[in-house]
């Protein structure tokens, strides 16, 4: 068969990273890569953009992306914002187990890329295929995370609108994962905006079809109501937009299928072709849902002991017959397991939604001792915003009192002949790996034309802790470089400094499980206030310099903490010494510059050139708690730099796995 030429060829590789393997699909908007993370040495899904029609590529010659037509390069550079704006919308919700995680996205080749983790399985439009229908019992257990999912996305203001079978992914291990965002929108920001019209047969509701629709999470209500209509009774609902002027769908027990009135109504409720007569919020739905088992009684002889095996079992089973995966390894061994007493279907959907209702929300895999270690752990220490006080000794008339944390790693302290032995052994070292590294006893050190320099745990001033997530300032300056290599005429999203952070910087300071939890932040780039200098596109970083706006004293700065005099508690790791400024990512009075602030803590707009070698970076970053593993330490910093005294058994270890 000949190649299909709008493909990438087999082993491209992608920002000298991602290689393709192999085309996993093609839909009307992209299409969808089998590749290598060689980094991490892992499987990925790389999702190109490339909608059909409006651009073209013979990869014979070049894999770059040629619009067809000149007019149609402004939708198509729409299109292309869109799809990066579908990569950011997943990666904000990557934590839930029900979503699957995006883990990169890329612009290359006039084109855009997103990477996310590659799910072994089936869709559950193929499950249904192959196994016609599923048990009510079944598919409430199968759908669980998917629901946790909308609740989490719901809950921040989002809708999914496009929940359909072809949209979930069964797992072999019987978890399912919700995927493709494209259709994601921020419905608090509707208003009298025209939406595009986004839906799918069967499974959308009559506002989808409208271009001035109100949609909510009522919208998407409806097409999970609607997919698990589709999957008790193998059929398809019929149009919304048909129902509208005859409403001729069937209900549930109509198709000789047992099912309690109560939850059909639920379904059917959940499907009204008018969005005020469906349930307005997931959890309203879900109490109704689990009010049609408030009848059934589960054995009082019968031993209640829930694990994720039990759950899983029938998925297993059933998605493995028709996979090409390895398969799965029993994640326990029989002894254990004949020890176990299952629970009849009914008395474990009973029991599961008994836990999503007293829980208050809808997670699955709801195992109490590990929501009493993890209450115990957020109990033990919390991350506070800063504290700010009036003080008259200060410059600014406030004392600032910031929490810190030590993350990750970094050379800082420098080996010098005082240390003697360390240094001796350091000269004589041969072993130096390609970034200049070294381990000795443990202890890894860095050697550059200066001298040799010692790892040491990065202290993080907190800036903010909300949700599960704190935004982060490094107590000092870690390293110093230009912000562009090369004088020209450069923003933030070009510099040469945000590369080196997102690929060197990050590479040496974290650990591979340390990168994960570190979020991906839109960073939004704003012009110059004084000189009007435009700031360039915003862009999407894991590690990144604060702005002129995260400064000022008048909005960010003193948002955080960050007023002119507790600047100064700014000092140098010994790895750059003699660097008395840092710099922001804001430009400076023209893209020549970029600002910056200095060790005495004036901010400087007007900047300093962008190849200036000798200016200091404080990196930030936003990293996620709820998730992290961090085997690190909290301490409390005042606005002087020193330390306040922590006892040691009261510096908390941030672990929660």
């Amino acid at each position: 068969m000949k190649r299909n030429l709008h493909y990438l060829r087999k082993e491209t590789r992608l920002i000298g990273r991602y290689t393709i393997k192999s085309v996993l699909g093609q839909g009307g908007f992209g299409i969808t890569y089998l590749g290598m993370d060689e980094l991490y040495q892992r499987k990925v899904a790389i999702k190109e953009f490339f909608p059909q029609g409006i651009v073209t590529r013979n990869t014979e010659y070049e894999d770059t992306v040629t619009v067809t037509y000149v007019e149609e390069k402004a939708d198509y550079e729409k299109g292309k914002e869109r799809f990066l704006k579908e990569a950011r919308t997943m990666a904000k919700f990557s934590k839930n187990e029900g979503i699957v995680k995006v883990l990169d996205f890329f612009e290359i080749n006039n084109t855009a890329y997103i990477v996310m983790e590659y799910l072994e399985g089936i869709t559950l439009k193929q499950y249904i295929r192959e196994n016609q229908r599923i048990t009510l019992e079944e598919l409430v257990r199968l759908l669980v995370p998917l629901i946790e999912s909308l609740d989490e996305i719901h809950s921040q203001g989002m809708i999914h609108r496009d929940i359909s079978p072809d949209n979930i992914m069964v797992l072999p291990d019987g978890r399912i994962k919700l995927m493709d965002f494209g259709a994601a929108r921020d419905y608090t920001k509707f208003g009298e905006k025209t939406l595009s019209i986004v839906l799918k047969p069967g499974y959308a509701p009559p506002e989808q079809y409208q271009t001035h629709g109100i949609q909510g999470p009522w919208t998407d209500i409806y097409a999970l109501c609607a997919t698990m209509y589709k999957c008790i009774t193998g059929e398809t609902p019929p149009d919304a937009i048909d129902r509208v002027i005859d409403d001729h769908l069937k209900k549930i027990s109509e198709f000789g299928i047992t099912i309690p009135p109560q939850v059909e109504s639920v379904i059917i409720k959940g499907m009204s072709v008018s969005a005020k007569d469906r349930y307005q919020d997931i959890k309203d739905f879900c109490e109704d849902l689990y009010g049609g088992y408030e009848e059934i009684p589960a054995s009082e002889n019968e031993e209640i002991e829930i694990e994720q095996v039990l759950i899983k079992e029938n998925v297993e089973n059933k998605v493995k017959k028709k996979t090409s995966v390895q398969e799965v390894k029993s994640k326990t061994d029989n002894k254990k397991y004949r020890q176990q007493k299952k629970l009849s279907g009914k008395a474990v959907l009973a029991v599961i939604l008994c836990i999503l209702l007293v829980g208050g929300g809808v997670k699955l895999y709801s195992d109490k001792r590990e929501q009493q270690i993890a209450e115990q752990k957020k109990q033990q220490y919390t991350l506070h915003n800063p504290k700010i006080e009036d003080d008259s000794s200060a410059k600014s008339g406030k004392k600032v009192t910031w929490d810190c944390l030590w993350f990750g790693s970094y050379p800082q302290s420098q080996i010098t002949k005082k240390d003697g032995e360390i240094y001796t052994t350091l000269k004589n070292a041969d072993n130096w790996d390609k970034n200049g590294d070294v381990t000795i006893n443990n202890i890894k050190y860095h050697k550059t034309e200066a001298g040799y320099f010692k790892y040491e745990p990065i202290k993080w001033r907190v800036l903010q802790s909300e949700n599960g997530e704190a935004f982060l300032l490094s107590d000092v300056i870690l390293d110093k470089q230009a912000y562009n290599e090369n004088d020209e005429y450069i923003t933030w999203k070009e510099s040469s400094l945000r590369a080196w952070l997102n690929d060197k910087f990050m590479n040496r300071a974290f650990s591979d499980e340390e990168k994960e939890k570190i979020n991906i932040t839109e960073v939004v780039n704003k012009d110059n206030p004084v000189f009007g200098t435009k700031g360039g596109k915003n862009t999407s970083d894991k590690i990144f310099l604060l702005s002129l706006a995260e400064v000022s004293r008048k909005k960010g700065g003193k948002k955080y903490g960050l007023l002119d005099d507790e600047m100064k508690a700014c000092e140098n790791s010994d790895f750059s010494k003699k660097v008395s400024w840092w710099w922001l990512r804001s430009p400076g009075d023209d893209r020549y510059c970029a600002a910056v602030v200095n060790s005495d803590g004036w901010v400087y707009g007007d900047g300093s050139r962008v190849n200036g070698s000798d200016d200091g970076v404080r990196p930030a970053l936003h990293l996620n708690l709820s998730s992290s593993n961090l085997f690190s330490y909290a301490g409390i910093v005042s606005s002087d730099g020193t330390e306040n005294e922590v006892p040691y058994n009261t510096r908390t270890r941030l672990v929660q796995n």
